[in-house]
């Protein structure tokens, strides 16, 4: 099964030039056959065969687009919060199952059907051996770095999901064609893992450090709102008659639509007046959009210099509020 408007992944695998990506590496690729096949024997006692492979660097989308609903697709964590996959066909899949149950792989190819929990239990069985093998066959050569610090499988169910899951970036996709069992019945298993990432300069970690702890000091500091339930536009004249007692009308809209502000008067969200547990509270009925004093990715290193927050003195709001009284009522909307 296929999704809508996309080639069937057979037909694109074969018209995909031979060597496009990235180079095929046979010593790698003889490595990981005696790794799988060492491993399935160990962890569930399946005659598994590698009998061709070959590697390429492609992008994520470019991997994923050969995936369909109907293989078993196993997340994979790395080191850094790095993810990868490992992908077997149905006929791999079921094949973990006929050796769990009847002890032995059944000649005809098995029809395909949707991955199971049960299907996924075997299978991490089955990778997590390989990947042991990997280690100690593969022993300081890169292959093993590749291989180093994966495990936790995990199914994932849907597709869609691997998009979200994976970042972006150049992937390694290890296409093992294998014969499973005494008749050979052929199965495919991918590998697609993430290429490493250029190893950063210490300057540039330093950098990283400091942003990140200046980041973290700065999201501690207070920030002051103040809750505006309604602000009235009056005469100056009536403003200076007011006294104890005097009333200030408040229209019943305003309880439904009270305005969260910054000290500079911007507006970060409104709310709703009402109580909870006898307490007057406000429940937000808005996003809150706060717009950034300044950019934090403008600041990249402790030579930068973070922009001024230019906060109003005392002395300049109270000229402020002195040259307001000064104006006549005529003047004031």
């Amino acid at each position: 099964m296929t999704r809508e408007g996309q080639t069937d992944p057979v037909l694109r695998r074969k018209l995909r030039p031979v060597g496009a990506g990235a180079g095929r590496d046979d010593a790698d690729l003889k490595i990981l056959g005696r790794a799988l096949r060492k491993g399935a024997e160990q962890a569930i006692d399946l005659d598994l065969r590698v009998v061709d492979g070959r590697e390429e660097v492609r992008s994520l989308l470019d991997c994923l687009a050969d995936l369909t609903d109907d293989l078993l697709i196993l997340l994979m964590r790395g080191p850094n919060e790095r993810y990868g996959l490992v992908v077997l066909d149905h006929q791999v899949m079921s094949a973990t199952i006929e050796v769990a149950t009847t002890g032995r792989v059944a000649a005809d190819p098995s029809e395909p059907r949707r991955p199971t929990h049960t299907d996924a239990s075997m299978a991490a069985s089955l990778i997590d051996a390989m990947l042991l093998q990997v280690l100690d066959l593969a022993e300081g050569t890169s292959l093993a770095k590749r291989f180093r610090g994966y495990g936790h499988l995990t199914l994932l169910s849907e597709l869609s999901a691997a998009e979200l899951l994976l970042n972006d970036g150049s992937f390694r996709i290890t296409d093992l064609e294998v014969a499973l069992g005494e008749a050979g019945r052929s199965g495919r298993i991918q590998i697609i893992l993430p290429e490493p990432v250029q190893a950063m300069s210490e300057k540039q970690a330093n950098v990283e450090t400091w942003r990140s702890q200046f980041k973290s000091r700065l999201m501690c500091a207070t920030a002051d709102l103040e809750a505006v339930l309604h602000r009235p536009n009056l005469p100056l004249a009536e403003l200076r008659a007011f006294k104890v007692g005097s009333i200030v009308p408040v229209p019943v809209a305003a309880l439904s639509s009270v305005r969260i502000e910054t000290l500079s008067g911007a507006t970060v969200a409104r709310g709703r007046l009402g109580q909870v547990s006898g307490a007057r509270a406000l429940r937000l009925v808005s996003e809150v959009m706060v717009e950034p004093v300044f950019d934090l990715a403008k600041v990249a290193s402790p030579e930068d210099q973070v922009p001024e927050l230019r906060i109003p003195q005392e002395h300049q709001v109270l000229d402020a509020l002195e040259g307001v009284d000064n104006r006549s009522s005529s003047d004031v909307p």
